[in-house]
């Protein structure tokens, strides 16, 4: 995954002139390789197999692997180990566990890739890790939706080479048994095309799927397709939105969730689903730097700060059309009579129409100097929800140059954030309001982008993600908070407090001399563990994965993966903003 920079101390000029030749060469050495691994091998086909690895020889490998466990068993355990890009998902048939699967782990160095299933008792305070006969093979950036039947359904994800610098992007479709913890796999039908960084939610008897990316290691290809899983018949079927209506770009971690929903008889009559944000990389023409020099190409990511609502109803004339029990007796008639609706097997006939919001900030309520309101401060991988009619957004992380290499694309700072902020949408009209929460930093969840986050018992999740404590390391965390939504929402009485659950078992010391802090060693982090503390060194570099206590590419634990953005402002700096 792509490097996430932060803000970046300025330095004086005369010392910077001061640096010697050596010093700088170096610099420059450490960026082209970190570029190079970024781009998977956009501009050398040697980078591609740079790292010895066939990562589909190896994915092939991990898929023939037979599990130790002869059945679902599920053990007791310490809490997971630090991870991103692992989606957080009520049990649907207990309020009072979560559940975790997968995620990634970078410790400088080497990724890692996990395929654990953690269980969690919210009231307890217990993890439990659960061992099945068949699971789907590591990976991370997946989605993971529940239905209130007792299954969940799981799509996509990436596999990473231990460099980073490959990516194997599934298709394979799972469900996961709420009752029994066992995961199958569904094997027959037409499945989307394999993806990472992709969004699904649930709807009543349905699960939509928008977008997402898939890098072949030469080149990414983002999507801005829509898929409809039936959940009666596991059937998936892409959707075609009538051309007259206008429809987000392609892009992948974006933001989605269900707004409000009506039923009748079980199926769809009306439902609402937002969304927000997301980031694509796209190769724009800049002019050359000097008058003779030609204009060239540069590939440079664009985070959007769009919002959108996509408007599903019931097609009733087209049901009509559909239970007509008086057949055509006229070819002409056949031939002029509109395209048939979905089949019984797919559900009712729907229609699907797409809708830009405008966004604006309350003027009703104080908005602090400092924040950043969402619609003129693009982020990437911050969470969004959903919750009795309002939206909820949590965290993300900023984008901008640095102030010492301003025209440099690959040094971009990148702020994280712990910003809560609320919607409402009315119309084609979206208005932020700014979270009411109390305490002080300290009392608060550190900003982070790509956590595993969802809502239970009117109470917001946060765990796991990634911060960025210095321009040139990023950390994987592992702390869980809580956030009771009732008071969030309230505009009246006593502000909502954050609540930890767990602490973070991460620490990192920022090495350096201050001014020089900034170089390519990054900083010292000590990852706390059972039995004590491993040492790992924040390299300057690309960001990774790790995986978790389940199977591991690389032969270690860990996980991470994520994603970035920054408005629809232009940043080369990397992948991670893809996978979330």
């Amino acid at each position: 995954m792509g490097k996430r920079d932060k803000r970046k101390k300025k330095k004086d000029a005369t010392a910077s002139k001061a640096r010697d030749a050596t010093k700088v060469a170096e610099k420059a050495a450490r960026k082209e390789e970190r570029k190079m691994r970024k781009k998977g091998g956009d501009d050398d086909d040697d980078d591609w197999s740079s790292d010895g690895e066939d990562v589909e020889e190896i994915v092939r490998a991990l898929e023939a692997k037979a599990s130790p466990a002869a059945k679902v068993e599920s053990t007791v355990c310490p809490p997971p180990s630090p991870r991103s890009s692992a989606p957080l998902v009520p049990n649907p048939l207990n309020s009072e566990e979560l559940i975790l699967f997968g995620g990634e782990f970078f410790d400088g160095k080497t990724t890692f890739t996990y395929n654990d299933t953690f269980v969690y008792h919210t009231v307890k305070d217990e993890w439990r890790r659960i061992s099945s006969p068949t699971s789907p093979t590591p990976r991370s950036s997946h989605q993971l939706v529940g239905n209130p039947s007792g299954k969940l359904y799981l799509f996509g994800g990436e596999f990473s080479s231990k460099t980073g610098s490959k990516f194997f992007h599934h298709k394979d479709f799972w469900t996961l048994d709420a009752r029994t913890f066992g995961w199958t796999k569904v094997e027959d039908g037409k499945l989307p095309t394999p993806r990472s960084g992709h969004r699904m939610v649930h709807l009543p008897s349905h699960i939509l799927l928008f977008g997402g990316f898939n890098d072949s290691g030469r080149s990414s290809t983002y999507l801005s397709d829509l898929w409809l899983l039936h959940l009666p018949t596991l059937t998936w079927r892409p959707i075609d939105v009538p051309f007259q209506y206008n429809k987000p770009t392609p892009r992948s971690g974006v933001s989605l969730a269900v707004l409000s929903e009506k039923v009748e008889g079980g199926e769809i009559a009306e439902v609402k689903v937002v969304l927000f944000g997301g980031y694509t990389k796209e190769v724009i023409k800049v002019p050359g730097r000097t008058p003779k020099e030609k204009p060239r190409n540069k590939l440079v990511g664009r985070v959007h700060n769009d919002m959108w609502l996509l408007t599903i109803t019931k097609d009733d004339a087209a049901a009509q059309l559909a239970g007509s029990s008086k057949p055509s007796t006229s070819a002409a008639a056949a031939a002029a009579a509109p395209p048939k609706p979905d089949t019984p097997t797919t559900g009712a006939p729907l229609t699907f129409r797409w809708t830009k919001l405008r966004q604006s900030l309350s003027t009703s309520t104080p908005t602090p100097p400092t924040s950043r309101p969402p619609h003129t401060h693009p982020r990437s991988s911050p969470t969004l929800l959903s919750h009795r009619g309002r939206l909820v957004l949590f965290g993300g992380v900023f984008d901008g140059p640095t102030a010492e290499d301003d025209e440099d694309e690959d040094d971009l700072r990148g702020e994280c954030t712990s910003e809560v902020w609320t919607a409402v949408v009315v119309g084609d009209t979206a208005v932020w309001y700014p979270g009411r929460v109390e305490g002080k930093e300290k009392e608060r969840p550190v900003g982070r982008y790509g956590a595993g986050a969802c809502v239970q018992k009117n109470t917001l999740f946060i765990t796991s993600g990634l911060h960025e404590p210095t321009p040139t390391t990023i950390v994987t965390l592992d702390d869980i908070w809580t956030l009771p939504l009732d008071r969030l929402l309230t505009p009246t009485g006593a502000a909502a407090e954050w609540k930890c659950v767990r602490a973070l078992g991460v620490q990192w010391d920022v090495g350096g001399d201050g001014e020089d802090s900034d170089e390519e060693e990054g900083a010292r982090v000590v990852v706390k563990v059972a039995g004590g503390e491993a040492v790992r060194a924040g390299v300057g570099g690309a960001p990774g994965k790790d995986t978790g206590e389940g199977e591991v590419s690389g032969g270690k634990k860990g996980e991470e993966g994520g994603e970035k953005s920054s408005d629809e402002s232009d940043s080369s700096d990397s992948d991670s903003r893809d996978a979330e």
